[in-house]
């Protein structure tokens, strides 16, 4: 099936994986550098609301009313990070940025909890 439109890279290959994640290449933005190491900390939470997100969970910090900003999105070993929510982490790993969204994806290689303060 080809796709309607031609970018200038010519038709997207869906088959092209990119880095440990392994996600298709025609999902991410063209214009940044993918798979680029990084880290972002912040409470591991359910994205919640169904729609275009590149994963079900997220980093958030809470801003002064109380409200819950998205830091990142997190994808990894679903069952792990399951047990994870709820609790504060420094998260580091390869990051994406999919089409669609402003913020970035990281993949969970490494995941640090926070010590209780």
């Amino acid at each position: 099936s080809q796709s309607p439109h031609r970018t200038l890279f010519g038709d997207d290959n869906p088959e092209i994986a990119i880095g440990p994640a392994n996600v298709p290449a025609s999902r991410l933005r063209r214009d940044i550098n993918q798979a680029t190491s990084g880290s972002y900390s912040g409470m591991l939470a359910l994205v919640g609301v169904s729609g275009a997100h590149p994963a079900q969970y997220r980093l958030v910090e809470f801003d002064p009313a109380g409200h819950p900003q998205t830091v990142c999105y997190v994808l990894g070993n679903n069952r792990q990070l399951d047990s994870l929510k709820g609790s504060r982490f420094t998260i580091e790993g390869p990051v994406y940025w999919f089409k669609n969204t402003t913020l970035p994806t990281i993949f969970a290689q490494d995941i640090l909890r926070h010590s209780k303060r």
